[in-house]
């Protein structure tokens, strides 16, 4: 099921399920004291929920490194969709992981009750609702039967008046600080947390047999002979209005080849290889351009980020992928804002030109972008800035290797 689609059945279904779940509890619980939804002191059992977004998923992480300091005797359980098993695997700090598939609206129907029946089971003490404004998650935080329920309010969305901590959402922060505000008032322990993915062996040692199998060296592995930078050209089906012109990526890559010795990885998931092959069938001929798209796990996505020199990215989970392994990283951003949304640190090079209409997308409209004037906070990002921008990067490069010409 598509995104565009679930936000339709989240308006047009979940609105009316708040507003008579919120009846409910102000006819038959709310005076009666029968439901009272206080923060668990010792939780056994907490729940985490987040179904969309890698890059979300990635940026809560460090939010759960607080928790498990907070409550480090307690069970943490991560409901989210299925697709993003792979990514929950490598967090060490989720112990189980729930997945969720939603294959149309007949199977979200069936699904959906069986869903919460299997949390009430779990007997969790605390459910902690990471999502922004959708309003499933809201029930289906309230209907598990958690003691202690925290999660995001905005007065411009609304999600029924039902028992819970409520943390006012911050758009004029970072999303990683807004989602620790979550867990801890504490800003000592907040500041002292970082990103990190727990990449599995097995990834690293297939990657690494990869590029010794296709003879290619660089000082991770056995010899420093060339550049390796992926290029990831994708966005998610949330915002297709993040990519950056597919030929201006082309003449990005023609001029990082004319003037630096490099191997080249065009990363995607299945979904994307038609629209990332079209971009390696205008380099039909230069075996340095590979399309890997479709070919690894997100495991192996993040394994081969982790052996590159910079990747660049649009406005992507890939790009937080890359972040969280310790990549270099040049990111494109237009309708979506860094200072919300991008990668940070010292590493990272955004290039975002700040127009007036930006940024466009943000949870308050369920990353709804109607833009008139033809996307041009992408457009005006020119093929020469990023270039000098990845050049900086690589001529920075603690590898000992001169460009070919500069």
């Amino acid at each position: 099921m598509n995104f565009q689609l679930m936000k339709l059945i989240d308006n047009l279904i979940g609105k009316p399920l708040c507003q008579i779940l919120t009846l409910y509890y102000a006819l038959f619980k709310k005076n009666k004291g029968g439901e009272k939804r206080i923060e668990t002191i010792n939780p056994e059992k907490i729940l985490l929920i987040k179904f969309f977004g890698i890059g979300s998923i990635i940026y809560i992480s460090p939010s759960m490194r607080l928790l498990k300091r907070k409550y480090p005797d307690a069970k943490v359980s991560f409901l989210t969709f299925a697709e993003h098993r792979d990514l929950c695997e490598m967090i060490d700090e989720v112990d189980t992981i729930i997945p969720f598939k939603v294959k149309g609206l007949i199977h979200l129907i069936i699904e959906v009750p069986l869903l919460i029946f299997k949390l009430r089971r779990e007997r969790f003490d605390m459910v902690y609702n990471f999502e922004f404004h959708a309003r499933f998650p809201t029930i289906i935080s309230y209907l598990c039967g958690a003691r202690g329920v925290t999660e995001f309010h905005s007065d411009f969305f609304y999600k029924g008046n039902l028992p819970s901590k409520r943390v006012a959402y911050a758009l004029e922060q970072h999303v990683t600080d807004s989602f620790k505000s979550m867990v801890s008032d504490n800003h000592t322990l907040i500041d002292q947390t970082s990103l990190y993915l727990n990449i599995p062996e097995y990834d690293e040692k297939f990657i690494g047999s990869f590029l010794t199998r296709e003879g290619i060296y660089t000082e991770k592995t056995s010899g420093s002979k060339a550049f390796l930078i992926a290029v990831n050209i994708n966005t998610s089906g949330m915002a297709y209005e993040r990519r950056w012109n597919v030929k201006k990526f082309a003449r990005l890559i023609e001029l990082l080849i004319d003037n630096f010795d490099m191997y080249i990885f065009l990363t995607g998931g299945k979904g994307d290889y038609d629209y990332v092959n079209s971009l390696k069938e205008m380099f039909r001929n230069n075996e340095r351009v590979i399309n890997m798209a479709g070919k690894l796990s997100l495991k192996g996505l993040a394994a081969l980020y982790k052996k590159c020199d910079m990747v660049i990215s649009n406005d992507s989970g890939p790009l937080h992928v890359a972040e969280a392994v310790g990549a270099k990283t040049v990111s494109l951003f237009g309708p979506e804002t860094p200072r919300h949304y991008g990668p940070r640190g010292e590493n990272h090079t955004v290039i975002y030109k700040g127009l007036p209409c930006s940024p466009c997308l943000s949870p308050l409209n369920m990353k709804s972008a109607n833009c008139k004037i033809g996307i041009q906070c992408m457009e005006l990002i020119t093929v020469d800035e990023v270039f000098y921008a990845a050049k900086n990067v690589l001529l920075n490069s603690k590898i000992n290797i001169k460009p070919l010409t500069c």
